[in-house]
């Protein structure tokens, strides 16, 4: 998660990751909770954009995708569905506005 401000909790865990990208490793140790989540988040300021999975998703909520109707994955959580839709370059994303 590269925004701090979209997770609570933020402390340096006793566990840390190892994350390797294209561009070279580094090791992450600040984690937090994102709201309405129950899966912790690693912190990285570094980041280009704020990443959480389908599966973590799919181990905490319903998550359904008919393409017959639309090119969205709606995630059901206690607090209404939330969509998650294709971009013009082929990824499925959330806009913070809209999160």
């Amino acid at each position: 998660m590269k925004n701090k401000k979209l997770i609570a909790g933020v402390h340096c865990g006793t566990d840390a990751i190892d994350m390797k990208t294209n561009t070279g490793s580094r090791m992450l140790r600040e984690k937090g909770i994102a709201p309405g989540r129950k899966q912790q988040f690693y912190c990285d300021p570094e980041s280009m954009a704020n990443i959480w999975d389908f599966h973590g998703s799919v181990g905490e909520h319903r998550v359904t995708h008919d393409s017959a109707k639309e090119d969205a994955f709606k995630t059901h959580a206690e607090h209404g569905i939330k969509k998650t839709k294709k971009s013009d370059e082929g990824l499925h994303h959330t806009p913070l506005s809209e999160a």
